[in-house]
């Protein structure tokens, strides 16, 4: 079931696509994910790579989709990190609009230290991991009216 292969079945007989994957983690609530979501957005880079770097695994559509949510988690991300460089763990809040903000469940305390480390080590991880066009600079100017 490994690329070239676009699709597998399992024990079942089920038969899943790299499409369905990759439909599937774009649609996931990141406040309902584990580690604020960030597992989630680092599957989405893996495959995005994978397609791009390996072979292609994604029909056209679904690759456009990735990269547009991609695109708008990186832009997310350079918006709220903080000028200490850190994250909170409602790093995502904004792209969140299908629900207001009462419908929304960080699994991190947000206030918290703990929250900010656990946020702050897991985008500094998966950033790492960007495809080359989606990288952001590492020297950029805060921009606070952005915020």
């Amino acid at each position: 079931w490994l690329p070239p292969e676009r699709k597998w079945v399992n024990k079942f007989g089920e038969t899943f696509t790299f499409d369905q994957l990759t439909a599937e983690l774009m649609q996931r609530p990141l406040d309902k994910s584990v580690c604020v979501g960030s597992h989630v957005v680092q599957a989405m880079i893996v495959l995005a790579r994978a397609d791009h770097e390996e072979c292609s695994i994604l029909s056209p559509e679904i690759r456009g989709k990735l990269m547009d949510r991609l695109t708008a988690i990186v832009r997310e991300v350079e918006a709220t990190q903080m000028d200490d460089g850190s994250w909170g763990p409602d790093l995502y809040e904004r792209l969140l609009v299908d629900r207001g903000p009462e419908q929304r469940d960080w699994s991190i305390d947000s206030r918290s230290v703990e929250g900010r480390l656990l946020a702050t080590s897991h985008v500094s991880e998966w950033l790492m991991l960007l495809p080359e066009e989606l990288r952001v600079s590492v020297e950029r100017p805060i921009d606070k009216a952005s915020r």
